[in-house]
Order: C-alpha cells, then structure tokens, then sequence
C-alpha cells in the first residue's frame, strides 16, 4: 500500500557546480526544516547531540488526530556524522 503524500515546508535551495562546459543542479536541499525524528534504535543517540547528521529512514504515522489528519514521525534506522559545516 502506498503512503499518502505528506507536507515539508522549508527553504528550498538547488547547489550547482560546473559540469564540463555547464553549470548544472547537484543537489536540492530544504533549509529550516522541522522534522520529528524518533532515535529509538540508534546507540548514542544522545551523543550526536548539536552535530551534523545524515540519518537513514522511513516515515511512520505517529498517531491519528481529531478531525481526520496524522502527525507523522520519522524513524531512523542509522545516523551517520557529517563533517563540519561547509565541507
């Protein structure tokens, strides 16, 4: 079953690089995002506190709210740290 289509607003910025003669897309990314993130099944969790992470996993309906709607909750399976901002 397919999981309906869900909202995430943020800044939506495109980084671009030179490919060959070309300068073209090389990534999109959403700034200023607020997503829950449930860390349950990563060790040290409360370690990678503050730090820049790349993080591994699915979207689950958290619970069913009044009036029809779902708060979702991102589940993580593993949570890998990213070198410093800007690198």
């Amino acid at each position: 079953m397919t999981e309906p289509d869900i909202n995430i607003i943020g800044t939506f910025l495109t980084t671009r690089d030179r490919v060959g003669e070309e300068r073209k897309p090389l990534a999109y990314l959403l700034h200023n995002v607020t997503i829950e993130v449930e860390m349950a099944d990563v060790q040290n969790a409360r370690a990678l506190d503050s730090l820049r992470l790349r993080l591994n996993g699915h979207f689950e309906v958290k619970k069913w709210v009044t009036g029809g709607g779902r708060t979702w909750v991102f589940k993580v399976h593993q949570a890998t740290k990213l070198g410093e901002i800007g690198e």
